[in-house]
Protein backbone atom coordinates (compact mmCIF):
# COMPACT_ATOMS: atom_id res chain seq x y z
CA UNK A 1 0.00 0.00 0.00
CA UNK A 2 1.19 3.19 -0.68
CA UNK A 3 2.61 6.02 1.73
CA UNK A 4 -0.34 8.44 3.08
CA UNK A 5 -0.91 11.79 1.70
CA UNK A 6 -1.34 15.29 3.15
CA UNK A 7 -4.30 17.19 2.58
CA UNK A 8 -2.13 19.06 -0.77
CA UNK A 9 -0.76 15.53 -1.90
CA UNK A 10 2.59 15.98 -0.06
CA UNK A 11 3.90 13.30 2.10
CA UNK A 12 2.16 13.33 5.39
CA UNK A 13 5.53 13.23 7.36
CA UNK A 14 5.54 16.80 5.51
CA UNK A 15 1.88 17.66 6.44
CA UNK A 16 2.70 17.07 9.62
CA UNK A 17 5.89 18.99 9.77
CA UNK A 18 4.21 21.83 8.67
CA UNK A 19 1.49 21.22 11.13
CA UNK A 20 3.75 21.39 13.86
CA UNK A 21 5.74 24.50 12.86
CA UNK A 22 2.16 26.14 12.69
CA UNK A 23 1.32 25.05 16.01
CA UNK A 24 4.92 26.37 17.87
CA UNK A 25 4.12 29.54 16.15
CA UNK A 26 0.93 29.85 17.63
CA UNK A 27 2.11 29.10 20.90
CA UNK A 28 4.43 31.55 20.78
CA UNK A 29 1.35 34.08 20.00
CA UNK A 30 -0.35 32.49 22.99
CA UNK A 31 2.35 33.26 25.06
CA UNK A 32 2.37 36.51 24.28
CA UNK A 33 -0.97 37.45 24.38
CA UNK A 34 -1.14 35.93 28.14
CA UNK A 35 1.60 38.35 29.02
CA UNK A 36 -0.12 41.05 27.50
CA UNK A 37 -3.15 43.47 28.27
CA UNK A 38 -4.91 42.00 25.30
CA UNK A 39 -8.44 42.31 24.93
CA UNK A 40 -10.82 39.57 25.57
CA UNK A 41 -12.58 39.96 21.53
CA UNK A 42 -8.86 39.68 20.43
CA UNK A 43 -7.82 36.89 22.91
CA UNK A 44 -10.63 34.83 21.57
CA UNK A 45 -10.14 35.03 18.17
CA UNK A 46 -6.20 33.75 18.82
CA UNK A 47 -8.23 30.94 20.92
CA UNK A 48 -10.40 30.15 17.90
CA UNK A 49 -7.40 30.21 15.79
CA UNK A 50 -5.40 27.29 17.93
CA UNK A 51 -8.72 25.37 18.05
CA UNK A 52 -9.02 25.77 14.60
CA UNK A 53 -5.34 24.49 13.65
CA UNK A 54 -6.19 21.24 16.24
CA UNK A 55 -9.31 20.32 14.72
CA UNK A 56 -7.78 20.38 11.21
CA UNK A 57 -5.20 18.32 12.24
CA UNK A 58 -7.70 15.77 13.05
CA UNK A 59 -9.47 16.36 10.20
CA UNK A 60 -6.15 15.29 7.93
CA UNK A 61 -6.11 12.71 10.38
CA UNK A 62 -9.26 11.07 9.29
CA UNK A 63 -8.39 11.16 6.01
CA UNK A 64 -4.73 9.59 6.59
CA UNK A 65 -6.70 6.44 8.28
CA UNK A 66 -8.79 5.94 5.47
CA UNK A 67 -5.90 5.89 3.40
CA UNK A 68 -3.71 3.61 5.30
CA UNK A 69 -4.66 2.74 9.10
CA UNK A 70 -1.54 0.76 10.00
CA UNK A 71 0.52 3.72 9.32
CA UNK A 72 -1.32 5.90 11.83
CA UNK A 73 -1.11 4.30 14.20
CA UNK A 74 2.81 3.30 14.23
CA UNK A 75 3.43 6.77 12.33
CA UNK A 76 7.13 7.38 11.47
CA UNK A 77 6.45 10.86 11.81
CA UNK A 78 6.29 9.93 16.00
CA UNK A 79 9.25 9.97 18.48
CA UNK A 80 9.29 6.52 19.80
CA UNK A 81 8.59 8.43 23.77
CA UNK A 82 5.03 9.68 21.52
CA UNK A 83 4.20 6.40 20.26
CA UNK A 84 4.95 4.21 23.95
CA UNK A 85 2.33 6.10 25.25
CA UNK A 86 -0.33 7.06 22.66
CA UNK A 87 -3.42 5.05 22.76
CA UNK A 88 -5.24 4.22 19.19
CA UNK A 89 -3.34 6.86 17.20
CA UNK A 90 -2.96 9.51 19.75
CA UNK A 91 -4.51 11.11 23.08
CA UNK A 92 -7.10 9.42 25.20
CA UNK A 93 -10.48 11.52 25.44
CA UNK A 94 -10.06 11.65 29.21
CA UNK A 95 -6.45 13.70 28.70
CA UNK A 96 -8.08 16.85 28.29
CA UNK A 97 -10.01 16.54 31.21
CA UNK A 98 -7.22 15.57 33.05
CA UNK A 99 -4.87 18.58 31.90
CA UNK A 100 -7.54 21.25 33.27
CA UNK A 101 -7.02 19.20 36.30
CA UNK A 102 -3.36 19.49 36.15
CA UNK A 103 -3.91 23.17 35.08
CA UNK A 104 -6.21 24.11 38.19
CA UNK A 105 -3.74 22.67 40.91
CA UNK A 106 -0.47 24.43 38.95
CA UNK A 107 -1.66 27.27 39.33
CA UNK A 108 -2.93 27.79 42.87
CA UNK A 109 -0.10 28.32 44.25
CA UNK A 110 0.38 31.43 41.87
CA UNK A 111 -3.24 32.44 42.52
CA UNK A 112 -2.39 33.06 45.80
CA UNK A 113 0.74 35.01 45.69
CA UNK A 114 -0.88 37.50 42.80
CA UNK A 115 -3.88 37.87 45.13
CA UNK A 116 -1.37 38.98 48.18
CA UNK A 117 -0.13 40.87 45.76
CA UNK A 118 -3.62 42.42 45.44
CA UNK A 119 -3.79 41.56 41.58
CA UNK A 120 -6.66 39.02 40.44
CA UNK A 121 -5.90 37.16 36.76
CA UNK A 122 -8.71 34.67 36.22
CA UNK A 123 -6.56 31.53 35.37
CA UNK A 124 -7.15 28.15 35.43
CA UNK A 125 -6.91 28.16 39.29
CA UNK A 126 -10.34 29.77 39.12
CA UNK A 127 -12.39 27.51 38.54
CA UNK A 128 -15.79 27.92 39.35
CA UNK A 129 -17.62 24.94 41.04
CA UNK A 130 -19.97 24.85 38.47
CA UNK A 131 -16.83 24.52 35.70
CA UNK A 132 -15.68 21.40 37.74
CA UNK A 133 -18.86 19.76 37.87
CA UNK A 134 -18.88 20.29 33.96
CA UNK A 135 -15.48 18.82 33.32
CA UNK A 136 -16.17 15.98 35.74
CA UNK A 137 -19.09 14.59 33.48
CA UNK A 138 -16.95 15.70 30.75
CA UNK A 139 -14.35 13.07 31.65
CA UNK A 140 -16.69 10.28 32.95
CA UNK A 141 -18.26 10.14 29.26
CA UNK A 142 -15.05 9.92 27.82
CA UNK A 143 -13.92 7.54 30.17
CA UNK A 144 -16.95 5.66 29.33
CA UNK A 145 -16.45 5.64 25.73
CA UNK A 146 -12.70 4.80 26.12
CA UNK A 147 -13.97 1.46 28.30
CA UNK A 148 -16.82 1.17 25.19
CA UNK A 149 -13.67 1.71 22.17
CA UNK A 150 -10.87 -0.45 24.21
CA UNK A 151 -13.45 -3.74 24.60
CA UNK A 152 -14.05 -3.21 20.87
CA UNK A 153 -10.21 -3.32 20.47
CA UNK A 154 -9.89 -5.99 22.46
CA UNK A 155 -12.49 -8.04 20.65
CA UNK A 156 -11.31 -7.59 17.25
CA UNK A 157 -7.31 -8.57 18.58
CA UNK A 158 -8.69 -11.30 19.80
CA UNK A 159 -10.66 -12.42 16.42
CA UNK A 160 -7.30 -12.68 14.78
CA UNK A 161 -6.89 -16.32 16.63
CA UNK A 162 -10.44 -16.97 15.71
CA UNK A 163 -12.35 -18.81 12.37
CA UNK A 164 -12.22 -17.98 9.92
CA UNK A 165 -9.02 -16.61 9.85
CA UNK A 166 -7.35 -19.67 11.76
CA UNK A 167 -8.61 -22.33 9.06
CA UNK A 168 -7.84 -20.39 6.15
CA UNK A 169 -4.01 -19.92 8.02
CA UNK A 170 -3.91 -23.77 8.18
CA UNK A 171 -5.33 -24.62 4.80
CA UNK A 172 -2.65 -22.53 3.31
CA UNK A 173 0.74 -24.00 5.29
CA UNK A 174 -0.90 -27.72 4.45
CA UNK A 175 -1.03 -26.49 0.82
CA UNK A 176 2.85 -24.98 0.81
CA UNK A 177 3.82 -27.97 2.89
CA UNK A 178 2.14 -30.83 0.14
CA UNK A 179 2.66 -28.66 -2.90
CA UNK A 180 6.03 -27.12 -1.90
CA UNK A 181 6.48 -23.34 -1.18
CA UNK A 182 5.68 -21.01 -3.41
CA UNK A 183 3.60 -23.87 -5.62
CA UNK A 184 0.19 -23.23 -4.12
CA UNK A 185 -2.66 -21.65 -5.97
CA UNK A 186 -2.55 -18.86 -3.61
CA UNK A 187 -6.30 -19.16 -2.89
CA UNK A 188 -5.61 -19.21 0.98
CA UNK A 189 -3.68 -16.11 0.98
CA UNK A 190 -6.13 -14.35 -1.03
CA UNK A 191 -9.14 -15.22 1.72
CA UNK A 192 -7.09 -14.68 4.24
CA UNK A 193 -6.53 -10.66 2.85
CA UNK A 194 -10.06 -10.44 2.32
CA UNK A 195 -10.58 -11.34 6.20
CA UNK A 196 -7.56 -9.32 7.24
CA UNK A 197 -8.97 -6.18 5.52
CA UNK A 198 -12.15 -6.30 6.83
CA UNK A 199 -10.40 -6.36 10.05
CA UNK A 200 -8.55 -3.75 9.52
CA UNK A 201 -11.57 -1.86 8.27
CA UNK A 202 -13.24 -2.08 11.91
CA UNK A 203 -9.58 -1.03 13.16
CA UNK A 204 -10.16 2.11 10.79
CA UNK A 205 -13.53 2.46 12.18
CA UNK A 206 -12.54 2.36 16.07
CA UNK A 207 -9.54 5.28 14.70
CA UNK A 208 -12.03 7.64 13.66
CA UNK A 209 -14.12 7.42 16.39
CA UNK A 210 -11.45 7.98 18.74
CA UNK A 211 -10.49 11.01 16.80
CA UNK A 212 -14.51 12.08 16.74
CA UNK A 213 -14.00 11.73 20.46
CA UNK A 214 -11.11 13.88 20.86
CA UNK A 215 -12.25 16.97 18.78
CA UNK A 216 -15.48 16.59 20.91
CA UNK A 217 -13.49 17.04 24.96
CA UNK A 218 -11.47 19.38 23.46
CA UNK A 219 -14.86 21.20 22.14
CA UNK A 220 -16.30 20.29 25.35
CA UNK A 221 -12.98 21.52 27.33
CA UNK A 222 -13.08 25.12 25.86
CA UNK A 223 -17.07 25.94 26.12
CA UNK A 224 -16.62 25.25 29.84
CA UNK A 225 -13.50 27.65 30.28
CA UNK A 226 -13.46 31.31 30.14
CA UNK A 227 -11.48 32.71 27.08
CA UNK A 228 -8.71 33.38 29.73
CA UNK A 229 -8.41 29.94 30.61
CA UNK A 230 -8.54 28.33 27.26
CA UNK A 231 -5.67 30.36 26.07
CA UNK A 232 -3.75 29.34 29.23
CA UNK A 233 -4.90 25.74 28.91
CA UNK A 234 -3.94 25.86 24.45
CA UNK A 235 -0.54 26.96 25.74
CA UNK A 236 -0.27 24.59 28.32
CA UNK A 237 -1.71 21.78 25.69
CA UNK A 238 1.04 23.16 23.29
CA UNK A 239 4.14 22.80 25.56
CA UNK A 240 3.20 19.07 26.92
CA UNK A 241 3.11 17.92 23.62
CA UNK A 242 6.18 20.00 22.13
CA UNK A 243 7.90 18.88 25.09
CA UNK A 244 7.41 14.86 24.31
CA UNK A 245 8.58 15.54 21.06
CA UNK A 246 11.59 17.05 21.86
CA UNK A 247 12.18 14.10 24.85
CA UNK A 248 11.32 11.85 22.21
CA UNK A 249 14.00 12.18 20.35
CA UNK A 250 16.56 12.41 23.14
CA UNK A 251 17.52 8.61 22.48
CA UNK A 252 18.33 9.80 18.78
CA UNK A 253 20.11 13.21 19.63
CA UNK A 254 21.66 11.94 22.60
CA UNK A 255 23.39 8.91 21.10
CA UNK A 256 24.62 11.12 18.00
CA UNK A 257 25.83 14.28 20.44
CA UNK A 258 27.71 11.74 21.97
CA UNK A 259 29.59 9.84 19.19
CA UNK A 260 30.79 13.23 18.20
CA UNK A 261 32.39 14.01 21.38
CA UNK A 262 34.01 10.92 22.16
Amino acid sequence: MASIRGPHDESYEDFYSHWVDVQMQQLQELRDALESDMREQELRKLVDKVHAHYEYYYTCNDSAAKQNILQMLSPSWRTSLEKAFMWIGGWRPTMFSQLAYALAGHHVEAELAELLEGTDSPSMASLTGSQLESIDTLQRGALKDEERLSEKLAVLQQSMADEPLISLVQAEVNGLIRHGFGDGDGDGEVLMHEVVNEKLKVLENIFLDVNFLRVNALVGMLNILTTFQSAQYLMAMGQLQAAFRKMGGYDTVGKNQSASTS
